[in-house]
């Protein structure tokens, strides 16, 4: 008996580190998009494939006014914020850490609701965030 609770204790650890939510961040969730911003601002098709996983993942930060980029590779990626008016705010490259982190500072920015883009190679994922 004390084994089978030991073993459900352990197992319980396991499944509670899986659904920790870090406070103050909030998912911002990517998907492909059809259509994404390219440089100059202009729309161009995106060769996206809808059942293509993106391995990039951000959060939203409201504490350090940022968003967290983790990616589990160190490569760089491209990305464009649109205001709510599709208004190009800011746009640059981030590159990730060897623990796969990156961040872009978003305080200069004014509330409202906001989309980034990421560009990975000529595939184009997006998501809304508020601040």
């Amino acid at each position: 008996m004390k084994k089978l609770l030991s073993l459900l204790v352990i197992m319980l650890a396991f499944v509670m580190q899986s659904f920790t939510i870090l406070p103050g961040l909030t998912q911002v969730y990517l998907r492909p998009k059809i259509i994404g911003p390219v440089m100059g601002g202009n729309l161009d098709p995106s060769k996206s494939d809808p059942n293509t996983e993106l391995m990039v993942w951000v959060y939203l930060n409201e504490v350090s006014d940022s968003l967290l980029l983790y990616s589990p590779s160190e490569e760089s990626v491209t990305y464009y914020i649109y205001d709510a008016d599709e208004q190009e705010v800011c746009n640059g490259n981030v590159t990730f850490t060897e623990q796969g982190e990156s961040s872009i500072y978003v305080g200069t920015l004014g509330n409202g609701i906001y989309t980034i883009y990421i560009v990975v190679d000529d595939d184009v994922y997006g998501g809304e965030f508020q601040l």
